[in-house]
């Protein structure tokens, strides 16, 4: 007999491998709005020389990084590098120094509007119809990949409720209330 606060679990696993040159960098984003503000790519800043090389580049926190520097952010999701581009201005300045998203940790996960989720994270939850009042929660899972050994991110569904059980282990369409019990064949 099961009791009411036993939370019974079906995992179904919607594999998207995501290898590192696989993510959308243009919309990349970070999930978590905390972490979202460390890095403004749309700030640059004045540098003397031609290359950039006297200049740096600011965090949210006014700490400065030197052309080709990098720095993590979305819980280690998000590298941005220090980059600069020739261009004189106003202030006497011959180039201009700005954050450049480099790569996504293969590990995270990116959804389709773009939002990068790191490691063992809720992507979304979905409360489905019926009187189980059945949970759908994806979450990204981290795994290794069999032939290099390289942690890989994917987004894996599962289905929750605190009401009923599944029929069956793969079943995602016929649940039962907790306390019914089944005759097995």
């Amino acid at each position: 007999m099961l009791s009411k606060g036993v939370i019974c679990f079906l995992a179904l696993v919607e594999c998207i491998h995501l290898s590192e040159g696989t993510f959308n960098l243009t919309t990349a984003h970070c999930g978590n709005l905390e972490q979202d503000f460390l890095i403004n790519q749309f700030e640059v800043w004045p540098a003397g020389s031609v290359d950039g090389s006297d200049g740096y580049c600011y965090d949210a926190m006014d700490d400065g990084y030197q052309l080709g520097q990098s720095l993590l952010t979305c819980s280690g999701c998000l590298k941005f590098i220090c980059r600069s581009t020739p261009c004189e201005g106003r202030d006497g300045s011959l180039s201009k120094m700005f954050w450049e998203l480099e790569s996504v940790g293969s590990e995270c996960c990116q959804t389709c509007d773009g939002t990068i989720v790191p490691p063992n994270k809720v992507v979304t939850t979905a409360q489905l119809e019926g009187e189980c009042r059945v949970r759908e929660v994806a979450t990204c899972r981290t795994s290794h990949d069999g032939a290099s050994g390289d942690p890989i991110g994917s987004i894996q569904v599962s289905y929750e409720s605190d009401s009923c059980c599944p029929d069956e282990p793969a079943s995602v369409q016929s649940w039962s209330s907790l306390g019914v019990s089944h005759l097995e064949p």
